[in-house]
């Protein structure tokens, strides 16, 4: 199962509500390498980012920093998708390792992988 790393950015324990922007911000920084794709929940209002660096990114578009930064992949991700309707987002990696996050509280709640991806 993936785990969950300690939330990012927010620094000296002020409320991340206070550095929210009045519109979303145009860059959003995080990722050591290159970005992969892009996914919105329209439903909880959050992008998620996958990319080369093996991490899984959580943003909230109005906040400078990352919400959190999620490892459960061993190998660069080239997916990420936010169903609509489910409490959950989908990653993928080049090697078919497939994680499924609760959109909650960022758990992995299942993960499995496809046969033949090399």
């Amino acid at each position: 199962m993936g785990k969950k790393s300690t939330t990012m950015g927010f620094g000296d324990n002020k409320n991340p509500h206070e550095e929210k922007a009045k519109e979303p911000l145009k860059k959003l920084e995080g990722h050591r390498m290159a970005i992969r794709e892009i996914a919105y929940s329209e439903s909880f209002k959050i992008l998620v980012s996958v990319g080369f660096d093996f991490k899984v990114m959580v943003w909230n578009p109005y906040w400078k920093d990352a919400i959190i930064k999620l490892d459960g992949h061993e190998s660069p991700l080239v997916g990420v998708n936010c169903p609509k309707g489910l409490d959950c987002f989908i990653t993928c990696d080049n090697k078919g390792v497939i994680n499924v996050w609760n959109i909650k509280d960022y758990s992995c709640l299942q993960n499995f992988s496809v046969a033949g991806v090399n």
